[in-house]
């Protein structure tokens, strides 16, 4: 287990106020409608407007959310990123026109995601940013261009949301009605990580009473982690026979998971980015740490299989092509050529994708190893990656506030630990490196860097 924030001087939340965005979201989704129930197109869409007026055209966020000022800038990209697709749902479903002010970073980001899921915008029919960097986004069926396929699924998942579904395990009478419901809450429940925990909680809870007296049965049951339980869930789901398609929300969210370990080679970071996102109103994280992994895994295996089966079928496409091609390989040489290098391509993607799984399985250690000669190297090739770390460790473990005044030296050097901590999460207990932990992690105090703190022994 990582070990919990050590924040020295600096004190704790105080009662009701938030310390992070997912918390804050969860408030005004409340206030914005208190009867709100799940995915309701309607109340999302009020829902953004007033996170827009209270935290985005708020000039006392900062004080009043307990947020940093990139907090205030960026919300939080995950729980953004579930905003969005919720969004474009509710756009595809029921073709609702809404207008917001935001940063632009926030909708670089809102575009990113739509365009994960097929959806694009027509920039060019956008308000041009004002003189303060921000962008009026006002979206309808002129500038929203959406897929036929993600309008039908989008209006198969809001029926989903709002459809009246048996949830209780001992009434289910087959895998059809566990997969309805588990469904169900992924589409209409509204915190992003209560999804992944109440899904994991069912099926469980309906393997044991599927397991009868079986204790062997039950033992294995109970010895399952969340990331296990989740990985089923994603199956039982797909393999439905009356669920057309997976949630459209895992795609928003797998996507982004995906990205943020690809792009690192290393887990660590969209660790650290969940358990930050998961903080409640005291700043601790509401979901534990094995169960941070479960979603990296699951969400990581998930996004990287789609894509794996999606390169395999350009694959199967091009051998077709090479097929007929061959027949007169002296006249169609350059065209063969090309298939040829494009499959090659899509082999190399698919290796990719798996190292990417990998990853989630059994990282290496140079992330960690490797962290402070290359957070002071700006031509190392990974000293962005580093950087980043830092950022983000010492945000969710230490607070920003603290991290200026800690001794520079020595909070580089538990970044370090955490770094490998976290790594270790993610490979067996047998093979851990035992050069990072708990044990080594430095008592840091705000005080001049001379004074910093000492090694535990």
């Amino acid at each position: 287990m990582v070990k919990k924030e050590n924040r020295a001087a600096i004190p704790e939340a105080a009662p009701g106020k938030e310390n992070n965005q997912e918390n804050t979201v969860a408030k005004v989704m409340n206030s914005a409608n208190k009867n709100y129930s799940g995915m309701n197109p309607d109340s999302q869409v009020i829902a953004l407007e007033r996170i827009g007026k209270m935290i985005h055209d708020n000039p006392r966020a900062k004080e009043q959310f307990n947020l940093t000022d990139e907090q205030v800038t960026n919300l939080n990209e995950f729980v953004l990123t579930g905003m969005t697709t919720a969004l474009v749902i509710d756009i595809a479903a029921k073709k609702s026109a809404w207008a917001i002010t935001m940063s632009q970073h926030q909708f670089d980001v809102v575009k990113r995601v739509a365009n994960d899921l097929g959806v694009t915008f027509n920039t060019k029919l956008l308000a041009a940013p004002t003189g303060d960097g921000n962008v009026s986004v006002q979206l309808n069926s002129e500038t929203v261009n959406i897929p036929e396929d993600v309008q039908k699924a989008a209006k198969q998942e809001v029926a989903s949301a709002e459809a009246s579904v048996e949830l209780d395990p001992t009434k289910f009478e087959n895998e059809e009605d566990l997969a309805t419901a588990l469904n169900h809450i992924i589409v209409s429940e509204k915190g992003a990580f209560a999804k992944f925990t109440r899904t994991s909680a069912l099926l469980r809870s309906y393997r044991l009473l599927k397991a009868g007296e079986n204790a062997e049965e039950k033992k294995k049951i109970e010895a399952k982690s969340v990331g296990e339980l989740l990985s089923e869930v994603f199956e039982v789901i797909s393999t439905s026979k009356t669920i057309n398609n997976m949630p459209i929300i895992l795609n928003g969210f797998g996507r982004y998971i995906y990205s943020e370990v690809s792009q690192a080679m290393s887990p660590v970071l969209a660790f650290v980015k969940l358990r930050d996102a998961s903080k409640n109103s005291a700043g601790v994280p509401s979901v534990d740490d094995d169960t941070l992994v479960g979603i990296v895994r699951t969400l990581v295996s998930y996004c990287a299989n789609n894509s794996i089966k999606a390169e395999e079928a350009k694959i199967a496409d091009r051998q077709k092509d090479l097929k007929v091609l061959s027949k007169d390989k002296k006249n169609n040489a350059e065209a063969i050529k090309g298939i040829e290098e494009k499959i090659a391509t899509y082999k190399s993607n698919i290796e990719h994708f798996k190292d990417v799984i990998d990853v989630t399985h059994s990282p290496n250690s140079e992330f960690a190893d490797d962290f402070l000669d290359d957070y002071d190297n700006p031509e190392s090739e990974t000293y962005r990656r580093a950087r980043q770390a830092f950022k983000y460790i010492t945000h969710s473990f230490y607070g920003d506030d603290f991290t200026k005044e800690a001794n520079q030296s020595h909070i580089k050097k538990n970044v370090q630990q955490y770094i490998g901590l976290i790594t270790n999460m993610f490979r067996s207990a047998a093979n851990q490196f035992e050069q990072f932990s708990e044990s080594k992690l430095i008592d840091l105090t705000a005080k001049p860097e001379d004074n910093g703190g000492s090694e535990k022994n």
